[in-house]
């Protein structure tokens, strides 16, 4: 039996240059004298992807503490959405809230015609990124999440035992120390 003919790192660079004609579009919003314009990448690489889902994870869940604040997991997704596939900079602080959801940046950006996005009564889909990858993001953020509370629980009985045990056998070897025969 024959080997099939193996295509070459090249080959594989030069169908991807093909294929990645648009890495990145201008956006714009608003009208000719307040023209704001930004710029989206389409695609984006495995340390912006891990970026985006690092920021929303450790927004939502304390690595610390433990604390769980799903409230916040909207916001923290639209700030690593607008700072990792735009050229726009957020600030970090409180005005930054007041960014993300009083424009139409985050809509313009991720809405698609399988998840619009709506800002201020418009549906907007624009399709300006790479839909499966974001689908993917969103996945992968609900599983980290997932993960760190549960391992965080899973930590938390974990010393709760061992306080427990330890307890015990402090207490037992008072017992034993005690010469009470077990009763004290």
């Amino acid at each position: 039996m024959d080997k099939p003919n193996r295509v070459s790192v090249a080959d594989m660079e030069a169908l991807y240059e093909k294929c990645s004609v648009n890495k990145t579009a201008t956006l714009s919003v608003g009208g000719r004298d307040g023209k704001f314009e930004f710029v989206v990448k389409r695609r984006l690489n495995a340390e912006e992807v891990s970026g985006i889902v690092e920021t929303v994870c450790n927004g939502v869940v304390d690595a610390e503490t433990g604390a769980y604040h799903p409230e916040f997991k909207d916001y923290f997704l639209r700030m690593a959405v607008i700072k990792t596939y735009t050229n726009i900079d957020l600030p970090d602080n409180d005005k930054c809230w007041n960014l993300v959801y009083g424009t139409p940046v985050f809509a313009r950006v991720v809405g698609h015609e399988n998840r619009t996005v709506i800002f201020e009564g418009r549906d907007y889909y624009d399709g300006m990124i790479d839909v499966e990858q974001y689908e993917q993001i969103l996945t992968a953020i609900d599983q980290k999440i997932a993960y760190a509370i549960t391992h965080n629980h899973v930590m938390k009985r974990r010393c709760i035992d061992s306080v427990i045990k330890n307890n015990v056998g402090r207490v037992l070897n008072l017992e034993d120390k005690s010469g009470a025969g077990g009763k004290l």
